[in-house]
């Protein structure tokens, strides 16, 4: 009897876990889908998002530009950074583009780290 009441107890500890893990993936895809679908859209809600500074001014691309404003991809990712780090907009962009720089084997200079590469002066 002892043994059954352990295995219960073990099975409502397991059940409570599995609940909370898809409740919290549930909320964390819907966060997901609805950031994606605010972050499509033109330069002027790409400034109304944030994603626009002094050194980064995207009021030029707002008047007469029917494009579709920038990249929804990297915005996503910028935006998470921001939100997670609590940085501006001109840092999340700096270490999003540090990032890619260095997942595309780049030195933050700018530099190839490829030991193959020549450089001309």
């Amino acid at each position: 009897m002892e043994l059954f009441d352990a295995i219960v107890r073990g099975f409502k500890g397991l059940f409570l876990i599995a609940i909370a893990l898809i409740v919290f993936g549930t909320i964390l895809l819907l966060f997901i889908y609805f950031v994606r679908r605010v972050i499509r859209g033109s330069f002027s809600q790409d400034k109304y998002l944030g994603l626009s500074s002094e050194t980064f001014d995207l009021s030029a691309n707002i008047e007469n530009d029917n494009r579709s404003g920038l990249d929804n991809r990297s915005k996503f990712k910028v935006l998470l950074l921001m939100l997670w780090y609590g940085e501006s907009f001109d840092e999340a962009r700096t270490r999003y583009v540090q990032r890619a720089f260095s997942s595309n084997n780049i030195a933050p200079d700018g530099r190839p780290r490829d030991p193959k590469a020549v450089f001309f002066a």
